[in-house]
């Protein structure tokens, strides 16, 4: 497709003239040439298919406000396949003093005493507008162009459906082609009619895009929608950009058009399309945008593909015509043009969408120049179906075009073609007879066939231009290349959430963009990738007498569009789950898994052993699952992809050859599950047997060996009837908003919008959430494992309740992300089991690093981890054996880190605490996995071969204080210093109890700790010569993340490179407290613990002292403005405790990649609700008729409405503006900003008749924002 322009000379001397009757003849009168071949820039030959698919054009989103209460495209829809029209009396809410019109005494009234028409198609709510949202003050608001407030949210939702984050729009080039033509807003009023500039240079402001235009922007906007859909479509073609908004907008600010003599308006503002009863046009008013990208792009980004655009053409309009008589002979050679850019032949169109201006000329010549273009030379039973949605809306302007391209993108999909209102009795000016062309005067089939549907559309004569363009409808989904879901680890994480541009101050044309820099090539920009998600599939609306025809039959009620990539549930998209072109290889049966049904034994209780110089770590029975309250057998959980979330499981699995059964090629001989499909073409798998002794890497999945913990949770699959069921992995669905009240519609329009629809799958709606929506700066996640559980998360956020599993925060003071992993004392039986069964990355890094270390080992580590081998032969408290906890804690915390950056989390920054820092040196890469394998395990084992003996007590009292006592104790020394006021002492017991009473008397508490051992003290000096030469034996390093060294308590450089480091790390203190003052220094604000229970979480805070000490801190791990928080807990539900991790860092705006935690394939598009605004009315009511004076409305009958008003509006603005030079006084200038918002709200209400007189009791509340997105029934969310 490359649009054509057509200039009128070529238009006079290639087309044909056309006769009332719709008959075509040549200059001399012979029968027409055909359509003539391709024309420059053409797709192909006539009936070629698109072969370039990187050259074809797809429409990936849509939105629009119609009159008639149409707020999306199923709303237009739906007025349409109802049979609905738009048309009502003259608005109540814009001001207009009618009495004031001038001219409006004119001779030519349309009915006795009443000049002009009072009825027409107009929108609800002109006057409204969620400013905040856009970054606008009230003034700015109140003066801006309702057309350009009402594109700024239409645009979003365009995004929204396409299921674009407009940073990602601001990543890469977009074009931005809208048509808007002055409302008249504001003229004659003191703070309005300023100039604004072009609509599209304003978009591109608000959004924060980079136009390839910025550099010479635009004199003017597009003609007309349609046209500017076609330069979007020859943007993209040419690689100007990498997606495009293409659309227009008509808001009448001022009732002249309709209040002018009669003319060409019909009486009544109905627009009678091609009928006997035309009798004029019908205005009306709409806004629309279309998204549109390469279709390959569309393909690999996996954005929904609703329709191609497949070619078109335009031509000025410089005749005699206009929109309501368009000249039909150059009509006729535009669509000539159109169907030669795209390459077909008439016979290859099914149905055009007409102009259908509602006048007798207008419709004649259209239907003639359709007729002679389409309707010869067709087959008897393949009449092009014409239709025109002006018979429902009126002919509404700018946004025309686009009404028709949404109306048709609809009916592919849909199956049907609505039928044309007023047209039961056709004009009789057209010969229907003479051509195959047929008025759907009802509703139409219009199934798929042998080849695609396409439909033309046509917009003539508005805004001095004439455009037709060709859609198709959207490819098979087969024909898509593989996609992958992952996104790339982010270079660098950005401390706070997108938001536009402040759209208050608009550059001129001149001086858009500073940069000028060229667009780069399309083929250069980084494509986001996820899972495929494709268009929507609705029901088709039942058979009706007429149809296209074609091979395949009507789509029955209740089955899949015809128009949809796929089939899919109502509600939902996107390829069947496991069925993902691409997705990643299914996790076998490998030998060693365990049958899904194996029973867990009951949760042991064992005795925490504090060492190593954590104090308070072993408060506490041990939950020997990590899950909690032991509840006997419970359902094991199945992973669900390579870092995906897993499911839970119970029972068998389906039948070998029954549907969904797979066999994993890549499996390993042995006993072999059948298996379950999984998102992404992970299985759940019941093996006939367990090995004991399988390989490091077997038993993953349901888990291996007996005392495999599991988290708890239902058991699910999708029910066959497409229901969806409990499904047992834990899942999070993150909602935000701009505003509080903003998150908090957001969380009722959604559990309304699920609560409607039971057949929705929660992870379909989970990965939705997170791939298809932009997380704003108020920001909330919802944690369960079903769907009740998530309703109810919802319904409290809604209400603003606390719940347990619903987090929520504002987007802030996250800083950097720095990783903290737990030292000794922290350990506990059953440690990452939950996460074992749950999550493949897990998996595969336990069982790797445990393979590594059991070379060094007298027994498999996974079994003390797990309590026992298949022997029996570990005993409780094995685990808490120094070289078991030092091997099992790094076991655990490296596959941690391994999940964790599986999903994209990536640190900036690690620390640890003894053993923790280890770990945190192998993540960053100074050790490779068998030489840190080498170094934990001889660690452990020669501190284990030490005499037991010796005292470690926690001393809450300062280094300096201590340091000062230990000096008179020659065997005791300071083991770790873990905050101003908290020091742990270590060596032999009587020199260390003398020195701990010593600290009491002086008012210090201490509290002695259980160990084995006292570490980091003298007492370790007889394992240091033996452990030097293991640390001399491997290699290193530089780390590839930086680290804060607990031992020096300064950034680490090259020194934990050499041997004799970590030779020192062993007997002299841990530095922990310092280490934590390097994160803070670095910019760290957000603390992670990586590690199976919240120790340093805890202790963290108290390493700050000084102004913002975590005195009076909100909850335990929060410190003025730093989170701390881990990863695990001791008792608590493992994989439900991470993903609320995940949530707390989310909300706190720690940029979290959902897609890449629901891996592969993680989920099917559901087509959510758009963004419910939080609107509140602007208007200046002071209007300036053509050629009078100012005309304002007095509703308090004194003139004094709009003054007052505007007066407000302006002191507000320049209190808000001038904040920057009041820091001293902040309080006062917020003070008095709040009182000017409250009289403002005070005084609006008033005027507007929808509050008490200003001057009644209670006048002083602010009236909370309308969110005229929900029900009527929901009322409004907080202020």
């Amino acid at each position: 497709m490359r649009g054509v322009v057509v200039t009128e000379a070529e238009a006079s001397a290639g087309s044909p003239r056309t006769n009332v009757e719709g008959e075509a003849v040549g200059r001399d009168g012979a029968e027409p040439d055909r359509a003539p071949g391709p024309a420059r820039g053409a797709a192909g030959g006539p009936g070629a298919e698109p072969g370039n698919q990187a050259e074809a054009v797809a429409i990936v989103g849509m939105a629009c406000r119609y009159p008639g209460g149409v707020d999306s495209p199923a709303g237009l829809w739906q007025l349409a396949a109802d049979g609905r029209e738009a048309v009502g009396p003259l608005p109540a809410d814009r001001g207009w003093d009618l009495a004031a019109v001038p001219g409006t005494e004119g001779p030519e009234p349309c009915a006795p005493g009443a000049p002009g028409v009072d009825r027409g198609g107009f929108l609800d709510g002109a006057a409204e507008f969620d400013a905040e949202f856009f970054g606008m003050t009230p003034a700015q608001a109140q003066a801006a162009d309702p057309q350009h407030r009402l594109m700024l949210e239409v645009c979003w939702e365009a995004c929204e459906r396409a299921g674009l984050d407009p940073a990602e729009l601001r990543e890469a080039e977009t074009g931005v082609f809208v048509a808007a033509a002055s409302s008249g807003y504001g003229a004659g009023h003191p703070d309005g009619g300023a100039a604004e500039g072009p609509l599209s240079v304003r978009l591109a402001d608000a959004f924060g895009l980079r136009d390839p235009a910025a550099g010479d922007p635009p004199a003017a906007d597009p003609p007309h929608s349609l046209a500017a859909l076609l330069q979007a479509g020859e943007a993209l073609r040419a690689g100007e950009c990498a997606f495009a908004l293409a659309g227009g907008v008509t808001v009448h600010a001022t009732p002249e058009e309709f209040l002018r003599p009669l003319g060409d308006l019909a009486p009544d503002g109905r627009c009678k399309a091609f009928a006997a009863a035309a009798d004029g046009t019908g205005l009306a008013e709409g806004a629309a945008v279309l998204v549109l990208e390469r279709l390959a792009d569309a393909r690999r980004g996996g954005h929904p593909v609703l329709a191609l655009l497949r070619g078109g053409a335009t031509r000025p309009q410089d005749g005699p015509g206009g929109p309501d008589a368009p000249d039909g002979a150059s009509h006729l050679g535009l669509i000539r043009a159109a169907l030669a850019d795209a390459g077909l032949r008439p016979d290859e169109v099914d149905a055009v969408e007409a102009h259908g201006s509602g006048t007798a000329p207008g419709d004649t010549a259209e239907a003639a120049a359709l007729i002679a273009a389409y309707g010869r030379d067709r087959a008897a039973d393949r009449p092009l179906w014409l239709g025109a949605v002006t018979s429902n809306l009126g002919h509404t302007g700018r946004a025309a075009g686009a009404a028709g391209v949404i109306k048709t993108v609809e009916a592919l999909q849909r199956g049907v073609l609505p039928k044309t209102l007023h047209a039961a009795a056709p004009t009789p000016r057209v010969d229907w007879h003479t051509g195959g062309v047929r008025l759907a005067t009802k509703d139409v089939a219009w199934p798929r066939g042998e080849r695609p549907r396409r439909a033309g559309v046509s917009s003539l004569g508005a805004a001095t231009a004439d455009t037709h363009v060709i859609l198709e409808e959207a490819p098979p989904i087969s024909t898509s290349p593989p996609v992958d879901p992952s996104p790339p680890v982010p270079a660098a994480r950005p401390v706070s959430g997108p938001r536009p541009a402040p759209a208050g101050a608009v550059p001129a044309a001149g001086a858009a963009a500073a940069s000028g820099a060229s667009p780069s090539p399309a083929s250069g920009r980084a494509v986001p990738s996820g899972p495929a998600r494709t268009a929507a599939a609705d029901s088709a609306a039942g058979a009706v007498p007429d149809t296209v025809p074609a091979a395949a039959p009507v789509a029955a009620p209740g089955s899949a569009g015809a128009g949809a990539e796929v089939s899919a549930p109502a509600g939902a998209t996107g390829p069947v789950r496991g069925a993902v072109p691409g997705a990643a290889p299914t996790r076998g049966a490998a030998p060693g898994t365990v049958s899904a049904s194996t029973p867990v034994p009951a949760t042991r209780v064992g005795r925490a052993v504090v060492v190593e110089g954590i104090p308070g770590a072993g408060a506490g029975p041990v939950a020997g699952s990590g899950t909690g309250a032991a509840s006997g057998a419970a359902p094991s959980v199945v992973p669900s992809a390579a870092s995906g979330v897993g499911r839970a499981v119970t029972g068998g699995a389906p039948s070998a050859g029954s549907p969904g059964a797979v066999r994993d090629a890549a499996a390993p001989p042995g006993p072999v599950a059948a298996a379950a499909p999984m998102p992404g073409g992970a299985t759940a798998t019941a093996s006939a047997s367990s090995s004991p002794g399988a390989a490091p890497g077997a038993g993953r999945g349901a888990g291996s060996g007996p005392g495999t913990p599991a988290p708890s949770g239902a058991a699910v699959r999708r029910g066959r009837g497409g229901a969806a069921e409990e499904t047992g992995a834990v899942l999070a669905w993150p909602v935000s908003g701009r505003s509080a009240a903003g998150l908090s519609a957001q969380a009722r329009q959604l559990a309304d919008f699920v609560s409607a629809r039971p057949e929705l799958d929660p992870r379909d709606l989970a990965w939705s959430l997170a791939a298809t929506r932009p997380a704003l700066e108020h920001r909330a996640a919802v944690v369960g494992t079903s769907r009740e559980d998530l309703l109810a998360g919802l319904a409290a956020l809604a209400e603003g309740r606390a719940r347990t599993g619903t987090v929520s925060g504002v987007v802030g003071g996250a800083g950097r992300l720095g990783f903290v992993f737990t030292g000794q004392g922290a350990q506990r039986i059953g440690m990452g089991q939950g996460l074992h069964a749950a999550f493949p990355a897990f998996a595969d890094a336990f069982d790797a690093a445990c393979a590594a270390l059991d070379s060094h080992l007298d027994r498999p580590l996974a079994d003390v981890v797990r309590g026992g081998d298949a022997a029996g032969g570990a005993q409780p408290g094995t685990l808490d054996d120094t070289q078991w906890t030092q091997a099992a804690l790094f076991a655990v915390e490296v596959a941690l880190f391994r999940l964790l950056e599986s999903w994209a989390l990536r640190p900036d920054i690690l620390a640890g605490h003894s053993i923790g820092e280890l770990a945190a040196a192998h993540v960053a890469g100074v050790w490779s996995l068998p030489d840190a394998a080498a170094v934990v395990a001889a660690r452990g084992r020669l501190m284990q071969a030490l005499p037991r003996g010796g005292a470690m007590v926690a001393v809450a009292t300062s280094e300096r204080a201590a340091e000062a006592v230990l000096e008179r104790h020659p065997g005791a020394a300071l083991a770790a210093v873990n905050g101003p006021q908290a020091v742990v002492l270590s060596g032999e017991a009587d020199a260390v109890t003398a020195a701990a009473a010593e600290l009491a008397a002086a008012g210090a508490r201490t509290h002695r700790l259980r160990v084995s051992h006292a570490f980091h003290s003298p007492l370790m000096e007889p394992m240091l010569a033996a452990f030097a030469d293991v640390a001399a034996s491997v290699s290193y390093r530089s780390p590839g993340i930086p680290m804060a060294s607990a031992l020096t308590g300064r950034a680490a450089a090259d020194e934990v490179a050499e041997p004799g480091y970590w030779v020192r790390h062993v007997r002299e203190p841990v530095r922990f407290a310092d280490a934590a003052g390097v994160l803070r220094a670095a910019g760290v604000a957000t603390f992670v613990e990586i590690g199976p229970d919240g120790v340093l979480a805890t202790m963290g805070p108290q390493t700050r002292s000084g102004p913002g000490a975590p005195v009076g801190a909100g909850r335990p791990g929060e410190a003025s403005d730093e989170l701390w928080v881990p990863a695990l807990r001791r008792g608590r539900d493992e994989p439900r405790t991470l993903v609320t991790t995940l949530a707390r860092l989310h909300t706190r705006g720690v940029p979290v990649h959902w897609t890449a935690f629901h891996g592969s394939g993680g989920g099917r598009r559901v087509d959510l609700p758009t963004y419910p605004f939080q609107r509140r009315r602007y208007w200046l009511s002071a209007v300036t008729p053509a050629g009078g004076a100012p005309a304002p409305v007095r509703p308090d009958g004194d003139g004094r409405a709009e003054d007052r008003t505007a007066a407000l509006l302006a002191a507000l603005d320049r209190v808000e503006q001038g904040w920057a030079g009041l820091d001293p006084d902040r309080d006062t200038a917020e003070r008095v900003a709040e009182r000017l918002r409250r009289m403002l709200a005070r005084w609006t209400a008033a005027v507007d008749g929808s509050a008490p007189d200003p001057g009644r009791p209670g006048a002083d509340e602010d009236p909370a924002p309308r969110n005229t997105d929900a029900r009527p029934d929901e009322g409004s969310g907080p202020a």
